[in-house]
């Protein structure tokens, strides 16, 4: 037989067991009853920041790469801060501080990322037994 949904194989199964499977029949209930709830829409508004790309992917989106933020953040905390052009697009003063600084955030996340990818957890197949 060909199914089109795992409830239908699992209707089948049930009626098959004939009262030997009660826990079949249990996981049946609860995905009938998981099936009529209504579903869980949420409305998400995604607005711009406004930026114009300058670099962009294969499929001609715009690029997030850590090169792009590292232009856009620049060095928020040396002495005296390098702004990137986020400082200038935000209106330059405290929200052009904080935008760069937020950009510097990501770049930060995303080395940390990938130094737990390429060396931390390459670490944890060399650790002494």
């Amino acid at each position: 037989a060909t199914y089109r949904k795992i409830s239908e194989l699992l209707e089948e199964a049930a009626s098959a067991a004939s009262g030997e499977n009660d826990l079949l029949k249990t996981i049946l209930a609860d995905l009938r009853a998981k099936n009529a709830e209504e579903p869980k829409y949420v409305d998400v508004k995604i607005t711009s920041l406004g930026l114009t790309p300058d670099k962009f992917t294969a499929g001609g989106a715009p690029s997030a790469t850590a090169d792009v933020l590292r232009k856009l953040a620049g060095d928020p905390f040396a002495d005296p801060p390098q702004y990137g052009t986020a400082y200038d697009h935000f209106g330059k003063g405290k929200k052009g501080h904080d935008a760069c600084v937020a950009f510097y955030s990501l770049t930060a996340i995303g080395s940390i990322d990938t130094m737990i990818a390429n060396f931390l957890t390459s670490l944890q197949t060399l650790a002494d037994s």
